[in-house]
Order: structure tokens, then sequence, then C-alpha cells
């Protein structure tokens, strides 16, 4: 079957998943193409020897908004008349709506991929009745977690398959050596600096938790090009806090384990998530973590105070004693950490691509 998959760039939670799938899609024998829109850099995460990779690039400058979306729809529906495929896999939101559009009187099938909680996400109405448009022409509509199907009512209820990530066994684990005395306790964070990771309020309450134990130090990795002027406004806080000698912005990274095994605690802040991945990869390498239940979903993957804390999205005080349990108890953060270590097993490359083949039946009739 001739397959495109469709994502913005290689970078993030979905650009990593769409790489994994494609190159289990092309392990099937299908002839898969792995599309990218935006002009970024397509350095890959994966090794995907039988997935042809390249862009489509949708950027238009000038016009007003509807001309606009005209002209990068008309863009996005010649590029995929081009490769002819049987079947288009598409991530995120916007990018649904663009390949609903495209699609429309389109001899190929389509999945609609959501990666986030569609009830949290914050749309415009415009954008929403395009995603809504781009649900109505896909034949099956991808979802990380069950709920996430109840969008727009039961509405589209019977077009809802639930795909979770792969979560790969790390190339690293972590190494819980007894710590030396002068060592920095080490968090971590690892997400694009968007809005949605809320990464001013991670650095908040990571202010309150270092006025109360020095000996800590926050790491966070991340493109920051794709946030506006969000990455500006985090230095700006962090040095309106003072602890610009304890909070550090690296960048993306392109070595996720090593630098989540060198850390001891991670932490996410996000508004909203789907299925989130780095969070996913630092249990997995063995971290516990200290995570907002941005949605009901999260008690599928952090078992609270058994692998990692689950702390109400209100309750920044319990956010920041759960910090501080952590660094004063190293017996604790192993047990922890060896509990979350098991979370590969339950979302094993298997089982996931299994549940995209059957998504990938509904899709096609079968």
């Amino acid at each position: 079957m001739r397959i495109i998959v469709l994502v913005d760039a290689p970078t993030g939670g979905a650009g990593n998943i769409a790489q994994l799938l494609a190159g289990e899609l092309a392990k099937e024998g299908n002839e898969v193409t792995l599309l990218f829109t935006s002009q970024h850099t397509m350095d890959k995460r994966y090794s995907m020897p039988n997935v042809t990779c390249g862009i489509v690039n949708l950027s238009v400058s000038g016009f007003g908004k509807l001309r606009r979306t005209k002209i990068q729809v008309d863009k996005l529906r010649k590029s995929l008349q081009e490769y002819r495929p049987e079947l288009v896999i598409c991530f995120l939101g916007q990018l649904v709506a663009f390949a609903g559009m495209a699609s429309i009187g389109a001899p190929w099938r389509l999945i609609a991929c959501e990666r986030n909680d569609p009830k949290r996400e914050p749309l415009r109405l415009s954008a929403n009745i395009m995603r809504f448009i781009g649900y109505c022409r896909s034949d099956s509509v991808s979802v990380q977690f069950k709920h996430y199907g109840e969008i727009y009512g039961s509405l589209f209820k019977k077009k809802c398959c639930v795909t979770p990530n792969y979560i790969n066994t790390p190339t690293r684990t972590k190494s819980y050596e007894p710590k030396e005395s002068s060592r920095k306790i080490r968090f971590i964070s690892l997400g694009r600096i968007v809005p949605q990771k809320n990464f001013e309020s991670m650095v908040d309450l990571f202010q309150r938790v270092h006025s109360l134990r020095r000996e800590t130090e926050l790491h966070i990795y991340g493109d920051g090009s794709l946030g506006g002027s969000t990455e500006r406004k985090l230095v700006d806080l962090i040095k309106k806090k003072a602890i610009d000698d304890a909070v550090v912005l690296h960048g993306p990274t392109k070595a996720p384990y090593d630098v989540l095994a060198d850390s001891d605690i991670y932490l996410m802040t996000s508004k909203y998530e789907g299925f989130p991945n780095a969070l996913c990869e630092a249990m997995a390498v063995g971290l516990p973590c200290v995570a907002f239940e941005c949605h009901k979903g999260l008690h599928e993957i952090v078992d609270n105070r058994v692998n990692g804390f689950l702390i109400d999205r209100n309750d920044q005080e319990a956010f920041v004693n759960c910090c501080i349990e952590l660094i004063d108890d190293a017996t604790l953060r192993k047990t922890m950490g060896e509990q979350a270590k098991n979370l590969p097993n339950r979302f094993s490359k298997s089982a996931v691509t299994q549940s995209w083949k059957d998504c990938i039946r509904h899709a096609m009739g079968y």
C-alpha cells in the first residue's frame, strides 16, 4: 500500500511518533513517504531505511487569512496528488484541517491523528470549524485515550480508534549509584518551548523549590523556534526570578536518553497534552516524575505515588511538596524510578503497531 505520513516537523512528540510509525509500516512491506511541512532540517531521530522523506512547503506570505488558507490547501492537494497515495495519515490539528480539505473528492483514505486532548486544546472558532471539516472527511480518527473520542459529543465516536504512542526501551537507563554529596539534584523537562507546555509555571514552581533546597537545578531541553515570543519571555522570567544560575535552557537534544539518565527528577506542567512522549521516555529511563494531571488519561501512565506523582492541576503547593519529598528521599527516588522503568512493557512496539494496523483496516473499510 502507498502510504503518506504527514507531520509538521521531525522534532517534538508528533514528529517522533510519525517517524516510528512510518518505519514500522515500511517494515510491513508498504511504500511509505514521510512528509514534513515545516522548513526545519530533516535531521531524523530514528533509522528508517525504507522510508522516503520529503518536504511540502505550505508557507504563504501576504494575502488575507481565507485566501492564504486556500493557497495552502491547494499546495497540499497538489503535493499529495503527485505521490498518488492510497492512505494519508495526518498528525496535528491544523494539518488535519488542511489535509481534510485537500482530500475532499480525492481517492485516498484519510486518518486524522488527534495528539492532544481536544477538549482542552485552545482553538479559535475558525480553527475549530476547520478541524471539524477535517474530521468529517477522515475515514478514521486516531486518538490516544478512549475519552478523547468524545469530542463533538458522539458524532465521530464510530470513527475513533485508540492508538497510544510507542514507548521504546531506552538505550540508556538511570543508574542509582550513591549520589556524590557535592552533586546537585537535577530536575529536567523536555518539550517544545510553546505556551502549551507552560514552562513559565514550571520556572515559578522551581524557584519555590530552589529557595527551600539550594542544591537543585533545572534543565529544559526543547525547540523554541515554534513558540514565537515564548522562549524570550521564559528567559526574562528566569532572570527576574534571579535563578539564571540554576535554570538552563539547552535547546533541543539529539541524545534524550543520555540527558535523562544524567538527571534525577522529571517535571511536567503542561496545560494540555496528548500522550506525553517526553514524560514516558523519562519514566522508561528510570526517573520519578512530578506532573500536573492535565487529563484523566495520564492515570494510565503515572500510578500516583508508585512510579511518580500526579498532581491536581490547581494544587501548586502539592507540586512543590512532592518535589521536596523526592529531593530529600533518595530511596523513594530509586523505588519510583525502578517502577517507572516498566512502562515500555505496557506500550511495546508490537502492541502499538497492532493498534495502528486495526486503525488502518478501519479506515480502508476492511
